[in-house]
């Protein structure tokens, strides 16, 4: 029979779980609690909980990501794929290129900054071709994964199975011990891919299409500004019925709405009249002495050009959330939110009032300095092509390149820990001043930071309270050969993943499978 500390564990983690599945509270306050819990009732102590904060092996994580950045402002990424994209190549071709091209790559290089550098080449390929995104973003996606499962250093989640491992008194594991599954199946997804996945892709236009063949999913709003012409008119008499690729879905009175609106519905000042229509009609409309403005924080005066901008909200931006009118676009990003696409589904109100979510792709109008304000941008990702180059003298260049493979591969060889290899070449990086201090703060991602470190106390707590040997002795009467084992594992693990994290995932199964290895005698 368990005892209060492992029902208390267990029960824990099953809220914990059934918190991040329904996405309840951020993930980073649920690691908060799961540890506040287990603090408060002594499971751990806080130097268990401090522990995460301090290891080795997170660090790395962090080094990764900093010297990714550093890739990523060099250019050198953008450098090899910039004619790597061809326009002749096929479909098929291309896919085979992209996927055997990147999945190497992304065995060394931190997958994020890598699929932020390629996804403007990648789309706007696609778009020269007449090819829907969906069909090479995903694989795109898919091809960093893989290539993150070839290396000890491929994705962070190997890096925090390896802090697990070592905390558990165990030598840290090498770069290469990952690859002899890595390889194997990083080849057969990628032939998997070229030649039987793509015809399951779905068949998605991109936003920008969109706007224009579904325009009731995308909402314009503006506001019937003081001394307008269309003041006390009805909407048939304002001529706001006949408003080429333009159509008037609602009407925001103070707090009341009209929607359907009437053709006879009068219209007042300071009415907000939302639209759905088509992107080229939209600088058409803010241009036009109609009576009608765009809300004071969206409207560019004294620009002779407006560019309209695509962007996908990234996993864990800050901006997830957020209403738009508390994201602060204008002063962060210099450009204006003005119309939203959420997979299809249809938004309705004013669009200040729309809560932001992960994989919203908005469409802005981009001021001037939208360009440089983007180019140390983590909440999202620019999917229109805005070419964004910085020119390193050739030796910085040569410095970059030698000092990241000699990092790996001392690594590789023993000479070096990777945590070493990678604070010097941040420290080189730094002197010859390709890397700023400012740089390394804006990279740096606190959220991701503390879950990694929190999630080490969540394993410590699960083997204190000698749950996994509870739950490793269900595992080893459930499966009971290494091969079922394995299968177990992998299974559970998925599960997991797919339902909250994974880095979650690997905390909760971590001190699970080593109990039943120990068991095994494995």
């Amino acid at each position: 029979m368990p005892d209060i500390y492992q029902i208390i564990v267990l029960s824990t983690i099953l809220i914990m779980v059934l918190t991040l599945f329904k996405d309840w509270l951020s993930a980073t306050l649920v690691f908060f609690l799961v540890n506040l819990v287990f603090l408060t009732v002594g499971i751990i102590d806080a130097k268990d909980l401090m522990s995460g904060f301090a290891n080795e092996q997170i660090a790395v994580i962090f080094l990764i990501i900093f010297l990714s950045s550093v890739i990523k402002k060099a250019n050198l990424i953008d450098a090899i794929f910039y004619k790597f994209f061809d326009l002749k190549l096929g479909y098929k071709r291309f896919i085979t290129r992209m996927g055997f091209g990147i999945t190497p790559l992304s065995a060394f290089v931190n997958n994020t900054p890598l699929v932020a550098i390629l996804i403007p080449y990648v789309y706007n390929w696609a778009k020269q071709k007449n090819i829907s995104p969906s069909k090479v973003l995903i694989p795109l996606s898919y091809a960093t994964m893989l290539g993150g499962t070839i290396t000890l250093v491929g994705t962070s989640t190997n890096l925090v199975v390896n802090s697990f491992y070592t905390s558990s008194g165990h030598e840290s594991l090498k770069m290469f011990d990952f690859s002899i599954v890595g390889i194997p199946l990083a080849f057969t997804g990628l032939v998997y891919l070229i030649f039987a996945g793509w015809k399951l892709l779905p068949d998605r236009k991109d936003a920008l299409t969109n706007f224009s063949e579904q325009t009731r999913e995308f909402l314009v709003e503006t506001i019937v500004k003081k001394d307008s012409k269309l003041t006390n008119k009805s909407v048939q008499e304002a001529g706001l019925r006949n408003l080429q690729g333009l159509f008037l879905v609602e009407i925001v009175r103070k707090n009341s709405k009209l929607s359907p609106v009437s053709p006879k519905d009068i219209i007042l000042e300071n009415d907000i009249l939302i639209f759905a229509g088509e992107t080229q009609t939209i600088i058409d409309l803010i241009q036009a002495d109609n009576g009608l403005s765009l809300p004071d924080k969206t409207n560019f005066p004294n620009q002779e050009k407006i560019d309209v901008v695509e962007i996908v909200i990234s996993a864990n931006s800050d901006l997830e959330g957020k209403k738009v009118k508390e994201s602060n676009f204008r002063a962060k990003f210099d450009a204006a939110v003005i119309a939203i696409n959420r997979n299809g589904e249809k938004l309705n109100g004013k669009i200040g009032e729309v809560v932001l979510k992960a994989g919203d792709i908005l469409l802005l109008l981009a001021g001037s300095n939208f360009k440089n304000s983007s180019e140390q941008a983590q909440d999202y990702y620019i999917v229109s092509q805005i070419k964004q180059l910085h020119q390193l003298p050739l030796w910085k260049t040569l410095i970059i390149l030698f000092g990241t493979v000699s990092a790996f591969v001392s690594s590789a060889l023993g000479i070096i820990t990777l945590f070493h290899a990678m604070l010097l070449l941040i420290v080189i990086i730094s002197m010859i001043k390709v890397l700023k201090f400012n740089d390394l703060k804006k990279s740096f991602d606190v959220d991701l930071f503390l879950i990694l470190a929190l999630s080490l106390s969540i394993g410590k707590a699960i083997d204190k309270s000698e749950t996994d040997n509870l739950i490793g002795a269900y595992f080893i009467n459930t499966f009971n050969t290494p091969f079922l084992l394995l299968i177990g594992t992998y299974l559970f693990t998925n599960i997991l993943s797919m339902l909250v994290t994974n880095k979650a995932g690997v905390a909760i199964m971590f001190p699970i499978t080593m109990a039943a290895l120990v068991r095994q005698n494995l």
